[in-house]
């Protein structure tokens, strides 16, 4: 019984990706995404995975399909959207057409009133984060910045339903498809506009927006542990510090540690440096939480089938070339802010390997939300790798090149407090001096023998 068993678990296990997609599934992502696969072709991938992951188990969907609520819902996606709905060739293949039209449906809140359409609905939704997992390793593969960010920003624009290109402020409660096409700018803005005209929706947009999960980049330094800079090859940890703030919030000071030398004796400084050490040594991707913080666990997606909790990515790439340079780091429980409060973020880091040549490279550092639309945060980023041996060379020049205190140069090198040599002339008196006092110290020696 045991052996067959495992051969039941194993056999199926081979089936399936680490991503949790059969391999059928996965070799229709691997053929179809391209290294700049527009965000509206990956919803036609996703429904051709569909025929693949269970698709045909809903026999009831079939017979309405059959019918005319598939085609009533199509011709109403077709009136949202015009020319961007095609019906997917092959039309004897019902499973993709019956997909493509429910992730259309869900985007543009189209409602389905057909009861089995309905559910098929709710088990296809829940079952696309893992496609679009499958299509991201697909990306990644070929280390395709692009279609990577696609693919991430697709995540929330399924959370949220919202179609691709739509305006962000439909995410938040009360805001229109009609209205939505006519307003620009900001939530800020918008909510200006809504109190300028005393509208009613105002105060709960207002809450929810206080309690959206907007990030902020308080810092982020590179840094190699037990090194003052990067060499070729080195090991290297991007540490950043991270928290949630508010759409609508002013801009508050960032907290940052800088690059200034702090003050020896500041103990509390010390005690952070010395938690900071631990930390990068250690193999946490996050430090603990601090005691009262408050993290970011469940995200405000009425449309999505189940509860969202909010995650993002950090990822490094290189814009110029459309290429990934370090992979996707993903990550959570990020802590609301908190006026007042010292240390109202949370450290995380991300570990990758120096290039193996000497220059200065600059990357974009991308957070991209799976969750909350437009509010990605991007950031140029400049590496600068080093020769070691150059900083030992440089070293030994600045030692060398110490003024004498005689000169012109030393003279203003001693007001500053900087370094000097000593000066042979004074070396010499010094002797001197050094010598005569040892003549006068023996005659007197001598002196007081013959008395």
């Amino acid at each position: 019984m045991l052996p067959a068993l495992v051969g039941r678990w194993w056999f199926g296990s081979r089936k399936y990706t680490k991503d949790g997609v059969v391999s059928k599934t996965a070799e229709i992502f691997f053929k179809a995404v391209r290294e700049e696969t527009h965000p509206i072709e990956l919803i036609n991938i996703l429904a051709k995975a569909w025929e693949h992951e269970g698709g045909d188990e809903f026999a009831e969907s079939s017979k309405a399909a059959s019918g005319n609520a598939l085609g009533q819902l199509e011709a109403t996606i077709k009136g949202a959207v015009g020319d961007l709905w095609t019906t997917p060739k092959g039309s004897d293949n019902i499973i993709t057409r019956r997909a493509k039209a429910l992730l259309y449906a869900h985007l543009l809140r189209i409602p389905v009133t057909d009861s089995a359409l309905a559910k098929e609905q709710t088990q296809l939704l829940l079952q696309t984060p893992a496609f679009l997992n499958s299509m991201l390793s697909m990306a990644l593969a070929h280390n395709w910045l692009t279609s990577t960010i696609h693919v991430m920003h697709l995540h929330a624009n399924l959370a949220q339903a919202v179609f691709p290109g739509l305006n962000p402020l439909l995410q938040f409660p009360d805001v229109q498809m009609e209205e939505a096409k006519t307003v620009s700018g900001s939530l800020a803005q918008f909510l200006k506009k809504l109190e300028e005209k005393q509208d009613p929706r105002h105060e709960a947009l207002l809450q929810v927006a206080n309690r959206w999960g907007k990030l902020d980049c308080v810092d982020a330094q590179f840094k190699v542990i037990g090194e003052r800079i990067i060499t070729p090859g080195a090991i290297v940890q991007l540490v950043f510090k991270l928290r949630v703030v508010s759409p609508t919030a002013k801009p508050t000071p960032a907290v940052s540690n800088g690059t200034a030398t702090p003050d020896k004796e500041d103990d509390s400084h010390n005690e952070e440096l010395k938690l900071e050490e631990e930390f990068l040594t250690s193999k946490q991707e996050a430090e603990d939480l601090q005691p009262g913080a408050i993290p970011l666990e469940e995200a405000h997606a009425p449309y999505w089938p189940s509860a969202r909790k909010p995650q993002w990515w950090i990822m490094i790439g290189d814009q110029k070339q459309n290429r990934v340079i370090v992979p996707p780091m993903k990550f959570g429980s990020v802590p609301f802010t908190k006026p007042g409060s010292s240390k109202d973020y949370r450290t995380y880091k991300l570990q990758f390997q120096a290039p193996p040549q000497v220059g200065v490279y600059t990357f974009q550092v991308n957070f991209i939300s799976d969750t909350f639309l437009g509010s990605d945060i991007k950031r140029f980023v400049v590496l600068k790798v080093e020769d070691l041996a150059a900083e030992d060379d440089q070293d030994e020049e600045d030692e060398i090149s110490d003024p004498e205190e005689d000169t012109l140069a030393g003279q203003m090198a001693m007001m500053k407090g900087g370094k000097v040599k000593r000066s042979p002339v004074h070396a010499d008196d010094d002797d001197d001096e050094s010598s005569t006092d040892d003549d006068i110290e023996s005659g007197s020696d001598s002196d007081s023998d013959s008395d």
